[in-house]
Order: structure tokens, then sequence, then C-alpha cells
């Protein structure tokens, strides 16, 4: 019998949508071989009133499918079952409901019984709980509220009191800050989410979240109260003279909403408003690079209850809520995910004492101190050592420090709540010997987003790189795609996060997360089309914004495309249009006028071969990268706006749309020597490429015709001026010719002679000479021309420029750098050396997709491609992902001369079976398990050709 085995609404972590319209998604699990799905029906219990038009068409008239209260929708025909828009009339604000789903289907066997008008359908799934946040910016009726004065780095504590006059039947907080903050009812802590309410652009959206908070009120007197820290939204933020301080606003704020109803029908409500008073407490200074302080005796205590005398407390400052819009997560806040205790304790040359967590993390350290009152802990952190001390010289102007002091208590329990950073090591200072040993911990922080994909094969180093890459990834997500952890930067470099997108969306579920990202690259994106270097935007000093700038403006084509294969979110990709649109038109503009524009360009960036302090100086020129780098933007521009209008046809051919207008001066066309007009009427300064008022489908269809013109002018501009008539490309780089190659630049007839130039250049340096764009290229540049071999055989290298060199060096996740560590033990002497930098594990992706053989061949894995590519002396791997539609996996196994591939694949997809070495043709596998066997004599082995310079001599 087939079930429904996952129902969610949107990409929510919880039962609360911040929409009215919640697109919905199922799997389904069966053991009919090949199953389809052909109909789908809803039914809502929970509704005010009937929504009108649910009870139609013959099942609705099914008295045993529609109990008293329950209202029946229609029977819908088709196979969709991923974000299929809402059935029923729209939420309303605080709006309560439960909604179930049932499906029919059919396999590759016989029906499964029913009544002989047809197959029977599912079981009806659970209900699922849907609550509508706050829609309306009226729904808020609160201000924001500041205390009158804050220091840099200091901690605010707010609070305000209020009494119920009867028993409470039910509570919602609505919660929110410009800021981060910690919200306590009654002197317990509100939940366990850290840093709330994330990072956004928050000049253009302000998350907040919502909470039950029924037990934690009652009858009498009650408290309302919360720590307030400056965070992202005022803190320092980058490292140019120190970085730059409230970057968003000069100081940080609460914005509150409380609403009770009592047991005896009564309401009451608390906001955020003139009645508040604020202080200061034990934590005496905060700061996302510096680390936090706290000073057990000057903590107020009971602040946050009842009989607490706030009389020296001040007034706060009130102020209108902010003209940002206020939106629901669509992802989990960043959560304690686990703990770790110090795998030894290590004394250090010159003396110091330090504790070894065996792994780098990120998060902070919990501990317990025990003694007489000034006794104090400091603690500083790093991510390795230099020469047995702690190396802090990477972090740059971050110092990472923690302090506690005892009060007169004699005893303190305590964690910081409002910092956070990437270490291994942890350095003690303890003079007085307060600090209990066996207490310490690191806590692990971040999103507490779901893990979906995992990877294993026969080769235990190779296993080590993949769990390094899950580490480093998981510990670059606090709100944001991070580039790193430890430094004065921590920013959502938009180049880093688009590489390293497709594995990460492969480990964890991101779909809200990147979304939620995605939709601030856009917000924040120039009206000229050039998207910020770091989402969301802070102004980076020295880069002078806007300007193009090649391979990191990719980014915001690269990774909405990506997003989309992965999940298959289609609604995403077009709200994305725009900005992929406005970009590649924009850096196709660049390309073509001859490159007019002054700008800081990364071009292969941290390619090995580049002076440590000059890493945008590599092998490849700067201007290769952005032309290559505005043909791949062009043709994904293309391949984004022909599926959204896809979308438009069948409403175009009703009627129910307006006709594009194929015209070039409907939507401008571009031209040689100057910016081609916008995609759509450019907005004002920051506030991102303006979304057309016509459908986005038909705005689609306008672009096509003009995205292909443009992919057509870079694609001739790049061969006439980069690439030779024998295949040559200018820089002559194993870059140049890996980008070239991946992103379809090169012609036909030169793509033979280029793939060989590429080979030649591979075999005389014997390592990877490329930075990141080079090297991503590279993976899947091998794999185009028939080469996967030297991809294994780079894979197994083990000096600079290959990913097992950091392995031999205690790597516990990636490096900035090749070479962040020297082959004699030195930290490089270059200022970007930071060693929990995940853009380099992109290099997962490639082993999911082709070492594993599981990769989407549509958008969602609806149809998957399993087409294993073994090497380097592996003889098993096993590679699973929880799908949009459910779980896939891929097993294989060399084995007497055979090798056999066993596939699962998820009820309502399918998958193209190609086996590796000229095994049997082609399969294409409906759902279930399938085991395929293929003689292994044909498979490539390991290539032995000559390697190194002068080696082939």
């Amino acid at each position: 019998m087939s079930t429904i085995s996952r129902f969610a609404a949107e990409h929510a972590p919880g039962p609360v949508v911040g929409v009215p319209a919640p697109r919905l998604s199922w799997n389904v699990e069966t053991a009919t071989p090949g199953w389809r799905q052909t109909a789908y029906q809803f039914r809502l219990r929970g509704c005010p009133a009937p929504a009108p038009g649910l009870q139609t068409g013959p099942e609705a008239a099914r008295p045993e499918d529609r109990p008293a209260g329950i209202e029946l929708g229609p029977k819908q025909s088709g196979d969709r079952q991923i974000l299929v828009p809402w059935p029923f009339e729209p939420l309303v604000s605080r709006q309560r409901l439960q909604v179930a789903v049932r499906v029919w289907g059919a396999g590759t066997g016989a029906p499964e019984p029913g009544p002989a008008r047809g197959p029977a359908p599912t079981p009806w799934s659970d209900w699922l709980e849907v609550e509508a946040g706050l829609l309306s910016r009226e729904d808020w009726a609160a201000s924001i509220i500041r205390p009158v004065s804050q220091p840099e780095d200091s901690c605010a504590y707010l609070r305000r009191e209020f009494s119920l006059a009867a028993p409470v039947a039910a509570a919602r907080l609505y919660a929110s800050a410009q800021g981060a903050a910690e919200f306590r009812l009654n002197g317990r802590r509100v939940g366990q989410d850290r840093m709330l309410p994330g990072w956004t652009s928050y000049g253009h959206r302000l998350r907040y979240h919502v909470y039950d908070v029924t037990a934690q009120l009652a009858p009498g007197r009650n408290v309302i109260a919360a720590r307030l820290a400056e965070g992202w939204f005022a803190g320092r933020l980058g490292w140019w003279r120190g970085g730059r301080r409230r970057n968003y606003g000069d100081a940080p704020g609460l914005l509150v909403r409380l609403e009770v109803t009592l047991a005896d029908g009564a309401t009451v409500v608390v906001v955020s408003d003139q009645h508040w008073r604020s202080g200061f407490g034990g934590t005496i200074r905060t700061s996302i690079y510096d680390g936090e302080a706290f000073d057990q005796a000057k903590e107020p205590v009971g602040w946050d209850a009842a009989d607490f005398d706030a009389g020296a407390w001040r007034p706060v400052r009130t102020d209108p809520p902010p003209a940002a819009a206020l939106v629901a997560p669509q992802f989990p806040p960043v959560r304690v995910v686990a703990e770790r205790r110090p795998q030894t304790w290590l004394r250090t040359p010159a003396g110091r004492q330090i504790a070894d967590f065996g792994q780098v993390v990120t998060g902070h350290v919990a501990l317990s101190l025990r003694g007489q009152a000034g006794a104090s802990v400091e603690l500083r952190f790093a991510e390795v050592l230099d020469q047995g001390e702690l190396a802090t010289r990477p972090q740059r102007t971050a110092s990472n420090t923690d302090r506690a002091v005892l009060g007169g208590q004699g005893k303190l329990d305590w964690a910081p709540e409002f910092t956070f950073r990437s270490f291994r090591y942890v350095q003690v200072e303890d003079p007085a010997g307060a600090l209990d040993k066996s207490s310490l911990r690191a806590r692990l922080w971040r999103n507490d987003l779901a893990r979906t994909g995992w990877f294993e094969c026969s080769d235990p180093e190779l296993n080590r790189l993949h769990a390094n890459g899950v580490w480093g990834i998981a510990g670059n997500m606090i709100d944001a795609p991070t580039d790193c952890m430890c430094r004065d930067e921590r920013l959502g470099w938009i180049g880093d996060a688009a590489y390293v997108l497709p594995a990460a969306a492969f480990l964890f579920d991101t779909a809200g997360w990147h979304s939620s990202w995605l939709d601030d690259l856009a917000k924040d994106q120039f009206a000229d089309g050039c998207p910020t270097l770091v989402v969301p935007h802070v102004p980076l000093e020295p880069f002078p914004e806007p300007y193009p700038c090649g391979v990191f403006g990719d980014a915001a084509c690269v990774a909405p495309w990506a997003l989309y294969r992965q999940t298959g979110d289609l609604d995403m990709l077009a709200r994305q249009l725009g900005s992929m649109a406005a970009w590649a038109e924009r850096v196709g503009a660049e390309v073509l006028s001859g490159f007019p524009t002054p700008g800081f360009q990364f071009g292969d960036w941290l390619d090995p071969t580049a002076p440590p302090d000059n890493p945008e100086n590599g092998r490849t020129e700067w201007d290769v990268a952005m032309a290559l780098g505005a043909v791949r933007s062009a043709r994904l521009a293309l391949a984004a706006a022909r599926e959204v209008a896809g979308r438009a046809q069948p409403a175009l051919a009703a009627g129910l749309l307006p006709d594009p207008d194929p015209s070039p001066d409907a939507v401008g066309s571009p031209a040689v020597g100057r910016p081609p007009p916008p995609v759509v009427a450019p907005p004002a300064r920051g506030s991102g490429p303006a979304v057309s008022t016509a459908p986005a489908a038909v705005m689609a269809a306008a672009l096509v015709g003009r995205l292909e013109s443009l992919l057509r002018q870079v694609l001739e501009a790049f061969d006439r001026r980069y690439v030779s008539p024998e295949g040559f490309v200018a820089s002559d780089s194993q870059a140049a010719y890996a980008m070239a190659l991946a992103f379809d630049a090169i012609e036909a007839g030169k793509r033979g002679r280029a793939g060989e130039r590429l080979v030649t250049l591979l075999r005389r340096r014997g390592a990877v000479e490329a930075g990141y764009p080079g090297t991503a290229a590279l993976l899947d540049a091998l794999v185009g021309i028939g080469q996967y071999p030297l991809v294994h055989r780079l894979l197994a290298g083990r000096g600079v420029g290959s990913w097992r060199y950091p392995l031999a060096l205690g790597a516990t996740t990636f490096w900035e750098r090749w070479d962040a560590i020297l082959p004699d033990g030195r930290l490089n002497p270059g200022d970007m050396v930071s060693f929990n930098h995940p853009v380099f594990a992109f290099v997962l992706d490639w082993l999911h997709r082709h070492v594993g053989g599981l990769a989407p061949a549509e958008p969602g894995y609806r149809r998957m491609r399993v087409a294993p590519l073994p090497g380097g002396g592996l003889t098993w791997c096993k590679t699973t992902h929880l799908t949009p539609y459910g779980r896939a996996a891929v097993s294989w196994e060399i084995d007497r001369g055979q090798f056999a591939v066993e596939v699962d694949v998820p009820p309502g997809c399918q998958a193209d079976v190609v086996m590796p070495g000229g095994g049997p043709a082609a399969a294409t596998l409906g759902s279930g398990s399938h085991r395929l066997v293929g003689p292994a004599a044909g498979i490539p082995p390991q290539d032995d050709g000559w390697w190194g310079a002068h080696s082939h001599v």
C-alpha cells in the first residue's frame, strides 16, 4: 500500500508560515515498482468559514471523506508533488488550520486494489499544522525600542512588567530585533535559538520569529525581557582600517508583540513601546569578532523576573517600525547542534595551557568556575598552532577572546551568547585555578538544517576529505554562507557561496536558507546590475562599489541555477530571473566594451602560483576570467529564462496572459560598445533590479531572444580576442582552458586542441595550478573531454595543489589556500590564511555526481542521472541523498571482474543509468530498488602517463 511519508508547507521549519498561500510538498512511500502519481486531493480543517468552491466533484460527495468540520478540495489530475500551489482561500494573520493530502498513482505492475471506478487513493496523510504569522505591517502595532545610550560592544538589558487577570489559554510571542537578541519570560529563556532574529539585508527585510509561550505565563505579575547586542546590525564588520560600525543603523533595537488569550476569553497584548525600561548587566562586552566578557558581580539578580526593582533603570527610546518588510523565516534559526569535549590538553613552549578539541568547529565554549570573588578565566581561540603556540596572526584584527569573572556567589556556569568563531584550540589563562577543566565544552553553532546527503567509499582518506568538507560547510552556516569564521570577515562573499552551493545543498536541506540569501542578493543588487560582493551587503572599503567584478559577480547567475537544479523550486528561479539577466547583461556589456570600468578583480582567485600577498595575480589574466564568466552568466540566465517562460506557454495558448512583445524595443537589445538597456525599469539605488509588473513567465519569454543575442555576442568576442585558430587560449593556463571547456565557450572545432593543451599543462605540473574558479571548472572539463581518470589522479596527489596535502598536515576542515601551511610547517605569510574556508570543498559535489554517480538530470531529482566514474583504485562507493521526492541512493562495487550498481529511485521519479567502461546500454528505471551488473574490464585503469616536470623525457 502507498502512503504519504512527508508533508510540508513551503520550506518552513515549523507550523508558522509567512505567506498567505504556502506551497505544499509531499513524499510517497510505496512498494509498487515504477509508481507515478496521477492525481491528488487536499482536505482542510480549522477554517473559520467554508471557503467557496471547495466541495466540488464526485470525490467530495463521499461522506466518509468529509467528517464534520472538514472541507474537501477537488481531486486534481497531475504528478506534481513539490511546492504545489496552496489550494484554499489565502490565510489571514494568525490563522491556524490543518491540511492533509492523499494521492492516486500507478506503477509498472497491476494497479493497487480499489473500487471498480479505478485505483484506490493512499490513506490521508497526517494532519499538517499550518499557522500564519503576522502577514501585514499593521498587525504589529509596536515600536522599535532602544536604550537611550548604548556604548560600543555593550549588551543592553530590557524589561517590562504586565499583569494577567486569569489563567492563560494560549499565547504567542512575535519577536524581532535590529541586532542580536535573547528573549526571556519570567526568568526563563524563550526557545533555544541564537543571534535572533538573524542576518538579512536589514534595509529590505527583517525576520521575526514566533514562539508558543503559553506555558511560561501565569496569572498575576509577569515580566517579558531581553538582552540585546549590536550583532550584525550595528557591530563591527569587515577588516579595512579596523572595519565599519553601524552598517545598518546607529543602535540595536527590539520589536516585540506578545498576544495572550486568557481562559475567560479576554485578550492581553504587550508590545515594545515606551513602557519598557533598560539597563546593563554582567555582559559587559560582546562582539562577533572580539568575543564576550561577563562579570558576575555586575549581573542584576532577578532582572528578568517579577519583584525586581527597576527604579534605577532608564526609559527606552522609541522609533517607528522599520521600513523593511517583516518576514517569517523559511529555515531553522542558529542553534547549538552538538557539544564536544577537549581531546587533550597541551603545554606550549611558552608555558601556556591549551585545550585541543581535535576538530575545527564553529561556536563557543561553555565553562564552570569555582572560587573567590574576582577570580577570572580568559579564553583565546585559534584554528591551528604556529610553532606550538596559538596561531592568532591569521585572525588579523579579530581578537576572539572571552573572559568570565566570578562574583560573590563563588560559582558560575557560563557561556557567551552573542559571539562565535571557528576554532580547534583554546588557550586558557586561569591564574586563580578557578576553572573546572572537566566542564569545558565546545558548543557547535549553525542554522539547524537537516542533513540530507552522505558519501562513503573504499578509500579512508577520501572519506576523511569528504568529512572535512561537511565540517567546513556546516561551520559556515550561520545565517549566511560565509567565507570563514575566525578572522575579521565572516561575510557572505558571493563568489565563495556560489561555488560551494551544490555541495552544501546536497549535504543539507538548504532550500529555504539559500533561497532567503538569494532574495537578499537580488534586493542588495545595484540598479546597474552589479551585485554586491558580500550578501547581506556591507560596504567594503576599498572596493569602489558598484562596479562589475568578474567571477564573484557571476554568483548572481550561478547560485540560483545551482539551487534550482538541486531543489526544483521554479518560483525561486522566477524571482531571481531579473537579477540574473541584469548581471549577465552588465558583465556582457563590460566585456563587449573592452573592460572600461576600473576596480579590483579577483581573477582566478587563490591560484597557488600567485604571490602570497597578491593572490589574484596567478597564471590566468583577470580579463580572460571575466570574459569566460560572462559567457557562463549569459548561458545560465538564458537557461533560466527558458525554464520560467515554459510555465507561460499553456496560459498563453489559452489567452490568459498577454503575448510577450518580440520586438527588440520592447525589452531593449544589447549593443556592442555600450551597456544594454536594463531588463526592467531601474529602481532606486541599492534596491535591486525591479520586478516586472507583467507575470514573470511573460517577462521571461521576452528575455529569451535578448539573452540569446547576448550569448552569441560574448562567445564571438571571446573567440576573437582570446582563442587562436589552433585552439590556444590566452593565458595558456589550466584555469583558462578548464573554464573555456566547462563553460562551452570554445568553438567545437577548437575543443580538441584546447583539451589536449589542458592535459599537457596538468601533466607538466603534476598538480593543480589554479585558484578556485579554475579548479571548479577543471573537474567537469576533464570529464567533458573524456579524461576523468586524470581527476582521480589529481585526487590521489599529496603535494601542494592537491586535496590530500592538507590531510597529511592534520587538517580537519578545508583551507582557504592550497598551501595555508607550507611544507616546512610554517604558516603561509599571506593574510588570506583561513583554516575553515569551505570554498575548495566544491570537490564534494564532484564526488557525489561522478564518483558516487548521483546527479539531478532534471531539477529537484525528478529524473536522476546515475553514471558512476570509478577510478583511483576505489572498489566500492555509496552515495545517498534525501531529494525533494524522497531517498535516492547509488551503491556500486567492483568484484571478480564485474561492476555492480544498486540504485534506489524515489516514488514518482526516474533514473537514467549509464554503466561505466562500456557496460550494458543505458537504462531508464522507474521508482524502486534496482541492481545492474556489467563487466569491469572496460573501466579505465588509474592514469599512469607521464606526470610532473620532465617525467616525459
